[in-house]
């Protein structure tokens, strides 16, 4: 085993599983497109932002699930997609392309070793954005992702460092007897509840985004190429909305001592 101590090289790794996605979405005609601070980086520095340790993809929900299929199917690579329903342990309700010569666990509890990484968000419909459905439906599944990660913690890790009472350990414990895979799935049917197609607005619901993040779907309906590293990737056509919603003045570089990596982990090549 050798130990990756470098940016640049877990950069490296990431894109070669980028570049793996962007060959699999075309010869398939899937959709993806470059998300969060990976469109961020391709916009504002035609790559990985300089300090930036992993790759953010959105998919539309029924691309992503048929994505699965395709990776998983093919043993002619070092490449597999892992999420809750393949992979024991696993805490999040989205999934991951992971490179399987390699080792990977972030530090934080319920965490389990995946392997260097890029991260494939399903993104999905939401109600009309003037109802009352609107409000209960973001509301409900910004519960449930409050509680998924708790889930997969022992009561002393969902404490971190706090101090502990009765009510604490109560809601811990309905947590466990609800179950850490039910809260999972119970996150997936209700992002599952309206399709992308027909919907005016998108979210990715899943991943701890907020109501705030919510895209218009015209932003993302298509995408277009655009260079990354010295390779082209998909972006969304309308990627200023959905920069200017998430980061607001995105081309502003933040603060000297903000530029850091956002992720504490271990790497390494097996």
């Amino acid at each position: 085993m050798r130990k990756i101590t470098e940016l640049r090289e877990l950069q490296e790794i990431a894109l070669t599983l980028l570049l793996y996605l962007d060959d699999i979405c075309q010869e398939n005609h899937l959709t993806y497109f470059a998300a969060d601070g990976t469109l961020l980086g391709l916009i504002r520095h035609q790559g990985f932002i300089p300090w930036d340790d992993d790759v953010d993809v959105w998919m539309p929900r029924e691309d992503y699930e048929k994505l699965e299929k395709i990776v998983n199917a093919d043993s002619g690579h070092p490449y597999r997609l892992i999420n809750h329903r393949n992979t024991k342990g696993y805490c999040l309700a989205y999934g991951k392309i992971v490179h399987t010569q390699t080792s990977l666990k972030e530090h934080f509890a319920g965490s389990v070793d995946t392997g260097v990484f890029i991260d494939i968000f399903p993104y999905d419909g939401l109600p009309d954005r003037n109802s009352k459905e609107y409000d209960r439906h973001l509301d409900r599944l910004m519960f449930l992702e409050s509680q998924r990660l708790n889930a997969f913690r022992t009561y002393r890790e969902s404490l971190r460092g706090k101090k502990g009472n009765a009510v604490k350990w109560f809601k811990w414990a309905i947590r466990k007897c609800y179950g850490k895979e039910r809260i999972l799935r119970t996150i997936e049917k209700n992002c599952k509840k309206y399709p992308v197609e027909g919907s005016e607005y998108v979210a990715c619901m899943c991943g701890g985004y907020r109501k705030s993040d919510v895209i218009p779907n015209e932003a993302v309906a298509q995408a277009i190429r655009l260079p990354f590293e010295g390779h082209l990737i998909n972006a969304p056509i309308g990627y200023e909305t959905y920069l200017r919603t998430l980061y607001g003045d995105y081309m502003q570089l933040p603060p000297v001592e903000e530029r850091v990596p956002k992720h504490e982990s271990d790497a390494w090549w097996l």
